[in-house]
């Protein structure tokens, strides 16, 4: 009953998005009496609701309760609070994910990497992708495929903003098309030129400006871009967070200014872009020489 009945701090309109995920997570703990429950619970919820709402992670227990993405959240997502919290907060969580997933939790890995999720897709990765989507089965399918990489790889969108952004949020114009995200990181964001057609189509096709983009038919749920992926034709299997680093690596390879891509990817601190640093292709001699001479490039 305490699992079933618990009142979350979260923000109630959050809460239905996470709920039967940190319910059955806790359930799958078997605390021992109530009261353990309930510290689960709020431990759960806690974590859970950072990587779905702020990080933008699939609600995957792999990924969840992975060290990496605890220690990221209890470095960066935990908020202010007393020492003795914030120490039963990382012992719960610690506890869960040596029982939910325990091979993860012996994997060495550093504090600030994402393993391969942070890897970028390469052109060629990118170019099946684009033949996933056009090879499937009907034409609803074929424009959602379509317009999940268009929002992935053309805007690095996480996958809460790729099923919450709405027809109106996309403006086009002569210097092409701007998405307005709204949520815990409001920005606008320019979206790729090679991307930018299936999401003006949409705009001009839209009657309406609160029509979601993503599978506007289907209810909202955490899982709505993982399940339409893996209920798609074809072996392929877009990966949010790959396409995200897709999109940031391309512009730090392209030399976009930092302060810039910060604000159009939503990140506040640069330690979150150095990450995909080692992914980024290094210049030649003379090529780091004249760009620290101040010489123009040709």
């Amino acid at each position: 009953m305490a699992i079933e009945n618990y009142a979350p701090t979260i923000p109630s309109n959050d809460w239905p998005h996470i709920a039967d995920f940190v319910r059955d997570a806790v359930a799958d703990y078997a605390p021992n009496d109530p009261a353990a429950a309930r510290d689960l619970l709020w431990a759960c919820a806690r974590l859970t609701h950072w990587c779905w709402r702020v990080a933008g992670y699939d609600l995957d227990r792999s990924i969840v309760f992975h060290r990496t993405t605890i220690v990221e959240f209890l470095v960066r997502g935990r908020g202010e609070m007393a020492s003795g919290s914030a120490g039963n907060l990382r012992r719960l969580l610690l506890n869960m994910a040596d029982k939910l997933a325990p091979d993860l939790l012996a994997v060495a890995v550093p504090p600030a990497g994402r393993g391969e999720t942070s890897v970028p897709y390469t052109e060629l990765e990118c170019a099946d992708m684009a033949a996933w989507a056009a090879g499937q089965a009907t034409a609803h399918r074929y424009r959602n495929a379509t317009l999940l990489l268009a929002l992935g790889l053309g805007a690095g969108l996480s996958a809460p903003e790729i099923q919450n952004i709405r027809t109106g949020d996309i403006a086009v114009d002569d210097d092409g098309v701007l998405l307005r995200i709204d949520g815990e990181r409001p920005r606008m964001v320019p979206v790729l030129a090679r991307w930018e057609q299936p999401l003006a189509d949409l705009a001009e096709a839209s009657m309406r400006p609160d029509i979601h983009i993503f599978r506007p038919r289907a209810r909202r749920t955490p899982r709505l871009v993982s399940h339409f992926t893996a209920t798609c034709n074809g072996d392929v299997v877009p990966n949010t967070r790959r396409m995200r680093a897709t999109w940031l690596i391309g512009h730090l390879t392209a030399g976009v200014p930092i302060r810039a891509l910060m604000e159009a990817a939503g990140v506040e601190s640069l330690n979150t872009l150095t990450r995909y640093l080692v992914h980024v292709p290094g210049l030649s001699s003379a090529q780091v020489r004249a760009a620290l001479r101040g010489e123009q490039q040709s």
